[in-house]
Protein backbone atom coordinates (compact mmCIF):
# COMPACT_ATOMS: atom_id res chain seq x y z
CA UNK A 1 0.00 0.00 0.00
CA UNK A 2 1.46 3.21 -1.14
CA UNK A 3 1.41 6.13 1.39
CA UNK A 4 1.42 10.15 0.79
CA UNK A 5 4.88 10.37 -0.64
CA UNK A 6 5.11 7.53 -2.77
CA UNK A 7 1.90 8.61 -4.40
CA UNK A 8 3.43 12.64 -4.63
CA UNK A 9 6.72 11.11 -5.88
CA UNK A 10 4.62 8.86 -8.56
CA UNK A 11 2.20 12.11 -9.86
CA UNK A 12 5.72 14.06 -9.89
CA UNK A 13 7.30 11.44 -12.66
CA UNK A 14 4.53 10.86 -14.49
CA UNK A 15 3.61 15.00 -14.91
CA UNK A 16 7.55 15.02 -16.27
CA UNK A 17 6.95 12.14 -18.68
CA UNK A 18 3.53 13.94 -19.69
CA UNK A 19 5.65 17.14 -20.40
CA UNK A 20 8.30 14.81 -22.92
CA UNK A 21 5.23 12.99 -24.57
CA UNK A 22 3.46 16.22 -25.20
CA UNK A 23 6.42 17.41 -26.36
CA UNK A 24 7.57 14.49 -28.82
CA UNK A 25 4.21 14.75 -30.48
CA UNK A 26 4.60 18.59 -31.30
CA UNK A 27 7.70 17.32 -32.50
CA UNK A 28 6.51 14.99 -34.62
CA UNK A 29 3.82 17.20 -36.39
CA UNK A 30 6.46 19.62 -37.43
CA UNK A 31 8.69 17.21 -39.09
CA UNK A 32 5.63 15.45 -40.66
CA UNK A 33 3.93 18.55 -42.04
CA UNK A 34 7.83 19.07 -43.43
CA UNK A 35 8.05 15.21 -45.35
CA UNK A 36 4.25 15.61 -46.58
CA UNK A 37 5.37 19.32 -48.07
CA UNK A 38 8.46 17.25 -49.95
CA UNK A 39 6.12 14.54 -51.13
CA UNK A 40 3.63 16.91 -52.32
CA UNK A 41 6.69 18.85 -54.37
CA UNK A 42 8.16 15.55 -55.90
CA UNK A 43 4.44 14.09 -56.52
CA UNK A 44 3.40 15.85 -60.02
CA UNK A 45 7.19 15.40 -61.51
CA UNK A 46 6.61 12.16 -60.60
CA UNK A 47 3.33 11.52 -62.00
CA UNK A 48 4.48 13.39 -65.03
CA UNK A 49 7.50 11.27 -65.72
CA UNK A 50 5.35 7.86 -65.81
CA UNK A 51 3.75 9.20 -67.97
CA UNK A 52 5.94 9.73 -70.48
CA UNK A 53 7.40 6.15 -69.35
CA UNK A 54 4.50 4.67 -70.42
CA UNK A 55 4.07 6.39 -73.80
CA UNK A 56 7.69 5.67 -74.54
CA UNK A 57 6.95 1.57 -73.84
CA UNK A 58 4.01 1.92 -75.74
CA UNK A 59 5.77 2.95 -78.49
CA UNK A 60 8.64 0.63 -78.08
CA UNK A 61 5.87 -2.13 -77.91
CA UNK A 62 4.49 -1.48 -80.95
CA UNK A 63 8.16 -1.25 -83.00
CA UNK A 64 8.33 -4.67 -81.38
CA UNK A 65 11.35 -3.46 -79.24
CA UNK A 66 12.51 -5.20 -76.13
CA UNK A 67 14.01 -2.78 -73.48
CA UNK A 68 15.62 -4.77 -70.65
CA UNK A 69 13.80 -2.27 -68.01
CA UNK A 70 10.71 -2.40 -68.77
CA UNK A 71 10.02 -6.17 -70.12
CA UNK A 72 10.23 -9.17 -67.82
CA UNK A 73 12.66 -11.53 -67.63
CA UNK A 74 12.76 -14.92 -65.91
CA UNK A 75 13.14 -14.68 -62.17
CA UNK A 76 16.56 -16.11 -60.54
CA UNK A 77 17.81 -13.38 -58.35
CA UNK A 78 16.24 -10.32 -56.86
CA UNK A 79 17.14 -7.47 -55.01
CA UNK A 80 14.64 -6.39 -51.86
CA UNK A 81 15.08 -2.98 -50.33
CA UNK A 82 13.26 -3.03 -46.89
CA UNK A 83 12.91 0.89 -45.33
CA UNK A 84 12.28 0.07 -41.60
CA UNK A 85 12.03 3.38 -39.10
CA UNK A 86 15.55 4.68 -37.80
CA UNK A 87 13.79 5.33 -34.40
CA UNK A 88 11.13 3.82 -31.81
CA UNK A 89 8.26 4.60 -30.37
CA UNK A 90 6.09 4.40 -33.26
CA UNK A 91 3.64 1.68 -32.73
CA UNK A 92 3.56 -1.56 -35.04
CA UNK A 93 4.89 0.20 -38.07
CA UNK A 94 8.24 -2.11 -38.16
CA UNK A 95 6.45 -5.10 -36.71
CA UNK A 96 3.58 -5.14 -39.43
CA UNK A 97 6.22 -4.61 -42.48
CA UNK A 98 7.97 -7.41 -41.07
CA UNK A 99 4.59 -9.89 -41.11
CA UNK A 100 4.43 -8.63 -44.45
CA UNK A 101 7.58 -9.14 -45.50
CA UNK A 102 8.81 -12.78 -43.43
CA UNK A 103 6.04 -14.59 -45.76
CA UNK A 104 7.30 -13.38 -49.04
CA UNK A 105 10.75 -14.77 -48.14
CA UNK A 106 9.86 -17.72 -47.21
CA UNK A 107 7.96 -18.36 -50.65
CA UNK A 108 10.46 -17.24 -52.61
CA UNK A 109 13.16 -19.62 -50.91
CA UNK A 110 10.54 -22.43 -51.91
CA UNK A 111 10.99 -21.39 -55.02
CA UNK A 112 14.80 -21.42 -55.07
CA UNK A 113 14.87 -17.71 -55.92
CA UNK A 114 18.28 -16.54 -54.37
CA UNK A 115 17.46 -12.49 -53.02
CA UNK A 116 19.73 -10.15 -51.21
CA UNK A 117 18.12 -7.65 -48.61
CA UNK A 118 18.85 -3.41 -48.61
CA UNK A 119 17.97 -2.97 -45.29
CA UNK A 120 17.32 0.74 -44.32
CA UNK A 121 16.83 1.85 -41.09
CA UNK A 122 17.60 -0.01 -37.69
CA UNK A 123 14.64 -0.43 -35.36
CA UNK A 124 13.80 -4.03 -36.23
CA UNK A 125 16.57 -6.23 -34.55
CA UNK A 126 14.58 -9.53 -34.89
CA UNK A 127 14.16 -9.08 -38.77
CA UNK A 128 17.98 -8.21 -39.23
CA UNK A 129 18.73 -11.43 -36.82
CA UNK A 130 16.43 -13.95 -38.67
CA UNK A 131 17.78 -12.95 -43.06
CA UNK A 132 21.44 -11.84 -41.52
CA UNK A 133 23.12 -13.76 -44.45
CA UNK A 134 20.78 -12.65 -47.30
CA UNK A 135 22.00 -8.70 -46.29
CA UNK A 136 23.87 -7.14 -49.08
CA UNK A 137 23.49 -3.87 -47.49
CA UNK A 138 22.54 -2.37 -44.21
CA UNK A 139 22.59 1.45 -43.52
CA UNK A 140 21.54 1.93 -40.01
CA UNK A 141 21.85 5.50 -40.29
CA UNK A 142 20.58 5.96 -43.54
CA UNK A 143 18.13 8.74 -42.14
CA UNK A 144 20.64 10.94 -40.71
CA UNK A 145 21.16 12.61 -43.68
CA UNK A 146 18.40 11.74 -45.98
CA UNK A 147 17.95 13.50 -49.24
CA UNK A 148 18.08 12.85 -53.03
CA UNK A 149 21.01 12.61 -53.45
CA UNK A 150 21.61 10.70 -50.71
CA UNK A 151 19.43 8.22 -51.20
CA UNK A 152 20.40 8.03 -55.10
CA UNK A 153 23.77 6.32 -53.80
CA UNK A 154 22.40 3.33 -53.42
CA UNK A 155 19.70 3.13 -56.36
CA UNK A 156 22.74 4.25 -58.47
CA UNK A 157 24.28 0.77 -57.25
CA UNK A 158 21.47 -1.44 -57.86
CA UNK A 159 20.49 -0.06 -61.43
CA UNK A 160 23.66 -0.80 -62.45
CA UNK A 161 23.68 -4.48 -60.87
CA UNK A 162 20.06 -4.91 -62.68
CA UNK A 163 21.48 -3.35 -66.13
CA UNK A 164 24.28 -6.02 -66.12
CA UNK A 165 22.09 -9.20 -64.99
CA UNK A 166 23.36 -9.62 -61.30
CA UNK A 167 19.52 -9.49 -60.44
CA UNK A 168 16.05 -9.89 -62.53
CA UNK A 169 14.14 -7.82 -60.35
CA UNK A 170 14.37 -5.00 -57.61
CA UNK A 171 11.57 -4.88 -54.94
CA UNK A 172 10.83 -2.43 -52.22
CA UNK A 173 8.77 -2.42 -49.35
CA UNK A 174 7.64 0.43 -46.70
CA UNK A 175 4.58 1.49 -45.41
CA UNK A 176 2.14 3.62 -47.40
CA UNK A 177 0.29 6.42 -45.79
CA UNK A 178 -3.01 6.27 -46.79
CA UNK A 179 -4.21 9.06 -45.34
CA UNK A 180 -2.66 10.86 -41.55
CA UNK A 181 -3.68 8.30 -39.36
CA UNK A 182 -4.26 4.56 -41.43
CA UNK A 183 -1.11 3.43 -43.13
CA UNK A 184 -0.16 -0.05 -44.78
CA UNK A 185 2.75 -2.17 -45.45
CA UNK A 186 3.20 -2.59 -49.06
CA UNK A 187 5.82 -4.83 -51.34
CA UNK A 188 6.35 -2.84 -55.03
CA UNK A 189 8.02 -3.62 -58.67
CA UNK A 190 10.71 -1.04 -58.96
CA UNK A 191 12.47 -3.04 -62.02
CA UNK A 192 11.31 -4.04 -64.51
CA UNK A 193 8.85 -0.88 -64.97
CA UNK A 194 5.55 -2.18 -65.86
CA UNK A 195 2.81 1.15 -65.78
CA UNK A 196 -0.25 -0.70 -66.02
CA UNK A 197 -3.08 1.20 -66.80
CA UNK A 198 -6.84 0.50 -68.36
CA UNK A 199 -7.17 3.78 -70.36
CA UNK A 200 -5.59 2.99 -73.51
CA UNK A 201 -3.46 5.44 -74.84
CA UNK A 202 -4.05 7.28 -78.17
CA UNK A 203 -0.92 7.10 -80.14
CA UNK A 204 -2.64 10.39 -82.33
CA UNK A 205 -2.59 12.75 -79.73
CA UNK A 206 0.87 12.75 -78.60
CA UNK A 207 4.65 12.39 -80.29
CA UNK A 208 7.95 13.46 -79.44
CA UNK A 209 10.78 14.44 -81.42
CA UNK A 210 14.03 12.39 -79.94
CA UNK A 211 17.98 12.98 -80.19
CA UNK A 212 19.15 9.55 -79.72
CA UNK A 213 17.92 5.98 -79.98
CA UNK A 214 14.93 5.00 -78.21
CA UNK A 215 16.75 2.11 -75.60
CA UNK A 216 18.88 4.82 -74.43
CA UNK A 217 16.18 7.82 -73.96
CA UNK A 218 14.20 5.10 -72.23
CA UNK A 219 17.14 3.34 -70.21
CA UNK A 220 18.05 7.28 -68.42
CA UNK A 221 14.15 8.17 -67.60
CA UNK A 222 14.46 4.91 -66.20
CA UNK A 223 17.01 5.44 -64.66
CA UNK A 224 15.58 8.86 -63.30
CA UNK A 225 11.98 7.17 -62.51
CA UNK A 226 13.77 4.85 -60.85
CA UNK A 227 16.04 6.95 -58.15
CA UNK A 228 12.66 8.93 -57.78
CA UNK A 229 10.68 6.35 -56.65
CA UNK A 230 13.02 5.14 -54.37
CA UNK A 231 13.27 8.37 -52.55
CA UNK A 232 9.09 8.77 -52.34
CA UNK A 233 9.15 5.66 -51.21
CA UNK A 234 11.19 6.62 -48.29
CA UNK A 235 9.42 9.90 -47.52
CA UNK A 236 6.07 7.73 -47.80
CA UNK A 237 7.84 5.55 -45.27
CA UNK A 238 8.90 8.33 -42.76
CA UNK A 239 5.40 10.29 -42.90
CA UNK A 240 3.94 7.45 -41.61
CA UNK A 241 6.87 7.10 -38.77
CA UNK A 242 5.46 10.37 -38.05
CA UNK A 243 2.23 9.96 -38.26
CA UNK A 244 2.16 7.00 -36.21
CA UNK A 245 4.23 8.70 -33.37
CA UNK A 246 2.51 11.51 -32.90
CA UNK A 247 -0.75 9.23 -32.51
CA UNK A 248 1.58 6.86 -30.09
CA UNK A 249 2.64 9.87 -27.78
CA UNK A 250 -0.56 11.52 -28.16
CA UNK A 251 -2.31 8.48 -26.62
CA UNK A 252 0.44 8.63 -23.93
CA UNK A 253 -0.08 11.92 -23.23
CA UNK A 254 -4.35 11.36 -22.37
CA UNK A 255 -2.96 7.70 -20.74
CA UNK A 256 -0.83 9.78 -18.25
CA UNK A 257 -3.26 12.35 -17.58
CA UNK A 258 -6.12 9.67 -16.48
CA UNK A 259 -3.21 8.12 -14.52
CA UNK A 260 -2.69 11.38 -12.77
CA UNK A 261 -6.50 11.76 -12.29
CA UNK A 262 -6.47 8.04 -10.40
CA UNK A 263 -3.57 9.15 -8.47
CA UNK A 264 -4.86 12.15 -6.88
CA UNK A 265 -8.26 10.71 -5.93
CA UNK A 266 -6.14 7.85 -4.02
CA UNK A 267 -3.96 10.46 -2.55
CA UNK A 268 -7.15 12.43 -1.86
CA UNK A 269 -8.81 9.24 -0.44
CA UNK A 270 -5.53 8.63 2.00
CA UNK A 271 -5.34 12.17 2.73
CA UNK A 272 -8.90 11.95 3.93
CA UNK A 273 -8.86 8.47 5.62
CA UNK A 274 -5.62 10.29 8.05
CA UNK A 275 -7.51 12.92 8.55
CA UNK A 276 -10.61 10.53 9.70
CA UNK A 277 -7.99 8.95 11.97
CA UNK A 278 -6.34 11.91 13.59
CA UNK A 279 -10.13 13.27 14.57
CA UNK A 280 -11.08 9.61 16.16
CA UNK A 281 -8.11 9.76 17.74
CA UNK A 282 -8.70 13.27 19.54
CA UNK A 283 -12.27 12.76 20.28
CA UNK A 284 -11.36 9.63 21.89
CA UNK A 285 -8.32 10.82 23.98
CA UNK A 286 -10.99 13.79 24.72
CA UNK A 287 -13.65 11.26 25.91
CA UNK A 288 -11.38 9.34 28.16
CA UNK A 289 -10.46 12.70 30.24
CA UNK A 290 -13.87 13.38 30.75
CA UNK A 291 -14.69 10.41 31.94
CA UNK A 292 -12.04 10.47 34.44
Amino acid sequence: MFNKKDIQKKIHSITNTKKITKAMEMISIIKMKKVDKKIKKIFYYFNTLKEIIKKIIYLSQSKKQKNIFTFPKKIKKIAFIVVFTSKGLCGGLNHNLSKKIIPYLNNLSLNKVVYKLIILGKKEINFLNQFQNDIKIYDNNFFKNLNYLHSSKISKILFSDYKFNKFDQILIAFNKSQNKINYKPVIETLLPISLKDNNQINRNSWDYVYESNIDLLLENLCNQFFNIKIYYSILENLLTEYSSRVIAMKNATENSTDLIKELHLIYNKLRQDNITQELTEIISGASAVLMD
